[in-house]
C-alpha cells in the first residue's frame, strides 16, 4: 500500500490492536491471578484444617465434647480437597462464596492425588474417634502420627499453587515486555514510514519549490514518495511547465513588444521626417507629390494616390499618384460607395480588400486592390479628400498600417492647408503690395504729374497773353516738378526693394519727410511741428504712417494751396495721435467730388 494515509491507517490499527491484546491479556491474567489467590487460600486453610482436627482430636480424647466440631472441620476439609482437585463453589473463612477452577497440573494434581489418599486414612481415624469411642486412644494416635505427613503434604501442594502462580505472572511480564518491544517496534516503523514517506519527499518538495522561487524551471520535480506526496509533485511540475511555458510566452511576448516599440520608433522617427519634409515644402503640387511618394515608401504600398473633393464634394479627383501609370485606371471616383461613406464616416483609415471596397478609390487599378487602405483627409472635422495605397498582393499590410496611414493623412491634410494658406497669403500679400504701390504712384508721381499739368496750362495761357516772363517762371517749376517726379520715382523703385529703415522712431521718419517738402518748396509753407517723446513703430506701421502723412502734405500742398501746415504728435497714456492741419481749401468725407473724376488719394486716405 502506497497511500500514506493507507500506512498510517494500518500503523495505527496495528497499535491499536496492539494495546487491545495487551489490556485483554493484562485483564484475563489478573482475574486468573485473583482465581489462583483463592485456591492458594483455600490451599493453606487446609493446614489450618488440619492443625485444627489434631487439636479437636486429642480434646475429645480428653474428654472434651468437640464432635461437632472435629465434623464440620472435617466436612470443610473434605470439601475444599474435592473444589481443588474438581473445582466448585467453596465456603471461605469469611462466608464468601468462591468458584474454584478445576486443577489441570498433572503435578499438583498427582500432589492432591496423595493428600487425598493421606486424608482419606486420616479421615476413617476421625470417624472412628467420633462413632467408637472405645477405640479414640489407638484413633488418636493414628490421627498425631498422620498430621505432619498430612500437613507436609498440604504445605507442598500450596507451593506446587504458588509456583503456578508466579508462572503466570512470569508469563505475564514476559507478554508484556513482548507488548512493550512490539509498541517500540511500531514507533520505529511509524518514525520510518513517516521519514521515508512524507518528511523525506516533503524536504524534496521544499527544495524544488525554492529551485522554482529562485527561477530555475528547467530542472524537473522528481520526488519518490507515498501516493499523496506523488500527487503533490506531479502537482507541483504541472506548474512549473505552467511556469516554463508562461515564461517562455512572456520572453517571446517581449521580445515581440520590442521589436514593436523599435518599429513603432522607427514609424515615428519616419513619420517625423515624413512631416518635416512634407511641412516645408509650399508649393501645392510639390506637397502633393512628396506625400504620395513618402506613403508609398513608408507603408511598402506598390502604389499611393492622393484625391480631392471636387464638383461641390460628389467626386474625389486625382491629385498626384506614386507607383507608375499602371496603378491608375481613372481619375475621378464617385463619393456614394458604401465603402467611402464608410471611411469618411468613421474618420479613419479603411482597410479592405478588391471584393469589400469595389466602391472605394476607383482610380486604383483593379489588380493592385487586392490589399486596400483608404483614409481621409481632414482639417478641423472637415474631409477634404482621401490618400489611399495599394497592393497587388493579399494581406500586404500589417496591423499598424491603418494606423500609421490616418496619421499620415493628417500630416497631408495639415500640409495642403498650410500650403494653401500660404498661396492665400501670397495672393493678399501681391494685392496688398499692388494697393501701396498704387498708393507711392499716386501720393508721388501722379501727383507731381497733375501739378505740372496746371503749370503748363498756366504757361500756356501766359504765352497766349505775351507774359513771357510769367511762362518763363511756370516752366522753371515744371522742371522743378520733373525732378519731383523723377525723385518719387526712384523712391518707389527703392520701396519695392527694401522696407523702411528699422530702428529708427516715427517722429524721426516724420521730420524727414517734412524736411523734403521744405526743400522742395522752402518759402511757400510755413511749419509748426509739434513731437512728444520718441515711438518706436514696425515697419508696416511706419510704412501706414508714413503714406497716409505724405498725401495729406501733397494734398494740403498741391489741391488746397495752403501756406502754413501743423504737424504734432501726441501720446496718451497707450495711444499716440498724428494731426496734421492747413489753411487751406480743404475737404469733405462725406460729400463725393463733384468734377466727376476718380481720386484715389481720398481712397487711400
Amino acid at each position: 500500500m502506497r497511500s500514506i494515509q493507507g500506512q498510517l491507517r494500518s500503523l495505527f490499527a496495528a497499535f491499536f490492536l496492539l494495546v487491545a491484546v495487551s489490556a485483554g491479556t493484562t485483564f484475563l491474567t489478573l482475574k486468573l491471578h485473583a482465581a489462583d489467590a483463592a485456591v492458594i487460600n483455600i490451599a493453606g486453610r487446609q493446614r489450618m484444617l488440619i492443625q485444627q482436627m489434631t487439636s479437636l482430636a486429642i480434646q475429645i480424647g480428653e474428654g472434651l465434647p468437640l464432635q461437632d466440631q472435629l465434623s464440620t472441620a472435617a466436612q470443610v476439609f473434605e470439601d475444599s480437597l474435592q473444589a481443588l482437585k474438581n473445582g466448585g463453589p467453596i465456603l471461605s473463612l469469611s462466608g464468601e462464596n468462591l468458584l474454584l477452577p478445576q486443577t489441570k497440573d498433572d503435578a499438583v494434581l498427582q500432589k492432591l492425588d496423595q493428600l487425598q489418599i493421606t486424608w482419606d486414612e486420616y479421615r476413617s481415624n476421625l470417624d472412628t474417634l467420633l462413632n467408637e469411642p472405645a477405640g479414640s486412644q489407638s484413633s488418636i494416635s493414628a490421627i498425631d502420627t498422620l498430621s505432619p505427613q498430612l500437613l507436609n503434604q498440604a504445605d507442598q501442594a500450596v507451593s506446587l499453587y504458588q509456583e503456578n502462580a508466579e508462572g503466570k505472572v512470569k508469563a505475564l511480564v514476559t507478554v508484556q515486555a513482548l507488548f512493550f518491544l512490539s509498541a517500540m517496534g511500531l514507533l520505529v516503523l511509524g518514525r520510518t514510514i513517516t521519514r521515508i514517506s512524507l518528511l523525506s519527499p516533503l524536504i524534496g518538495l521544499g527544495h524544488s519549490a525554492e529551485r522554482i522561487g529562485k527561477g530555475d524551471l528547467s530542472t524537473a520535480v522528481e520526488v519518490k514518495g507515498a501516493d499523496e506526496v506523488r500527487r503533490v509533485a506531479q502537482q507541483i511540475e504541472t506548474m512549473r511547465l505552467e511556469l516554463r511555458a508562461s515564461q517562455q510566452r512572456l520572453i517571446q511576448w517581449a521580445y515581440s513588444l520590442e521589436e514593436r516599440v523599435l518599429d513603432r520608433t522607427h514609424e515615428l522617427d519616419a513619420l517625423y521626417q515624413v512631416s518635416q519634409e512634407i511641412s516645408s515644402h509650399l508649393d501645392v503640387n510639390r506637397v502633393l507629390n512628396s506625400i504620395t511618394e513618402k506613403t508609398r515608401s513608408l507603408l511598402g504600398a506598390e502604389t499611393a494616390i492622393l484625391c480631392m473633393l471636387e464638383n461641390e464634394q460628389r467626386v474625389l479627383s486625382l491629385q498626384a499618384y506614386s507607383g507608375g501609370d499602371q496603378t491608375v485606371k481613372g481619375f475621378v471616383s464617385p463619393v456614394d460607395s458604401p465603402t467611402v461613406q464608410d471611411t469618411f464616416t468613421v474618420k479613419c483609415a479603411h482597410n479592405c480588400t478588391a471584393h469589400g471596397c469595389s466602391g472605394s478609390c476607383q482610380i486604383i487599378a483593379d489588380a493592385y486592390r487586392a490589399s486596400h487602405i483608404a483614409a481621409p483627409l481632414m482639417v478641423d472635422n472637415r474631409i477634404t479628400g482621401a490618400l489611399c495605397i495599394g497592393s497587388r498582393n493579399p494581406d500586404a499590410f500589417g496591423e499598424e498600417a491603418p494606423m500609421l496611414l490616418t496619421r499620415l493623412s493628417k500630416v497631408a491634410a495639415v500640409a495642403l492647408e498650410n500650403a494653401d494658406l500660404y498661396n492665400q497669403a501670397e495672393r493678399v500679400a501681391a494685392l496688398e503690395e499692388r494697393q501701396r504701390i498704387a498708393a507711392d504712384i499716386h501720393d508721388g508721381l501722379a501727383q507731381t504729374i497733375s501739378y505740372l499739368g496746371l503749370i503748363v496750362d498756366q504757361a500756356s495761357d501766359n504765352i497766349e497773353m505775351g507774359q513771357m516772363d510769367r511762362a518763363l517762371d511756370y516752366l522753371e517749376q515744371a522742371r522743378q516738378g520733373l525732378e519731383w517726379a523723377s525723385t518719387d520715382v526712384r523712391q518707389s523703385i527703392a520701396s519695392l526693394q527694401d522696407e523702411v529703415p528699422p530702428n529708427q522712431s516715427i517722429q524721426a521718419h516724420l521730420r524727414e519727410l517734412v524736411r523734403e517738402f521744405s526743400e522742395a518748396e522752402p518759402e511757400s509753407i510755413n511749419w509748426d511741428i509739434q513731437f512728444d517723446g520718441e515711438i518706436f513703430l514696425s515697419s508696416e506701421e511706419t510704412r501706414q504712417v508714413l503714406g497716409i502723412a505724405r498725401e495729406a502734405l501733397l494734398n494740403a500742398r498741391n489741391h488746397g494751396g495752403a501756406t502754413h501746415i501743423t504737424m504734432k504728435l501726441r501720446v496718451e497714456e497707450l495711444k499716440a495721435k498724428l494731426l496734421i492741419a492747413d489753411n487751406g481749401a480743404g475737404f469733405t468725407l462725406d460729400q463725393p467730388p463733384t468734377d466727376g473724376k476718380q481720386h484715389f488719394g481720398l481712397n487711400i486716405l
